[in-house]
């Protein structure tokens, strides 16, 4: 069976494309580098060594307490994004094609009531905007399923108008009716 259309490279060529790959040590993140450097690609990884328990609870440790100890807002996510930026001008990746994939922020509950609501539509409002304004993608980890669901409650109808906004996403109570 021929190609469908000859000379053209197939998607499934990663030859000269790279990657940055969360949670490369193993488990998907390690199979999801695996394939795209069998095909051809280059990933770098982002991964705690969880062979080595606890080394990667102290490293995990040490990020929260450096996470904490920073001024978080707008501008420390801009550092990091600038972090990927630098890597994408460093391999020549067009901006079409960085997505952030599995992009979320978990919802916390005491006794079934979310606390710090606000504080996670800041970030994800905070993120989606950083992320834009490279013209990079994103897709939300979960849409519905706790804890990191769009909806304030697993049965609701519509997500959470308040985290669509966060998103830039129509509010779809204010939408025309069906």
């Amino acid at each position: 069976m021929g190609q469908a259309n000859p000379g053209q490279r197939s998607p499934f060529d990663l030859t000269g494309r790279s990657a940055l790959v969360t949670g490369s040590g193993s488990g998907i993140g390690a199979a999801v580098a695996e394939r795209i450097c069998a095909r051809g690609g280059k990933a770098e990884g982002v991964a705690l060594d969880v062979r080595d328990r606890a080394a990667a609870e102290a490293q995990a440790e040490a990020e929260i307490r450096k996470y904490f100890g920073e001024a978080q807002g707008p501008a420390q996510i801009a550092d990091w994004m600038n972090k990927v930026a630098d890597w994408q001008a460093r391999e020549g990746v067009a901006s079409n094609q960085v997505v952030f994939t599995e992009f979320g922020a978990m919802k916390e509950t005491i006794d079934g009531v979310e606390i710090g609501r606000d504080s996670r539509a800041r970030w994800l409002r905070d993120t989606t905007a950083a992320i834009a304004s490279h013209g990079w993608g994103w897709t939300a980890y979960v849409l519905r399923d706790d804890p990191f669901g769009l909806y304030v409650h697993e049965g609701d109808r519509n997500p959470d108008p308040e985290l669509m906004r966060a998103l830039h996403l129509n509010d779809p109570l204010s939408s025309p009716a069906e």
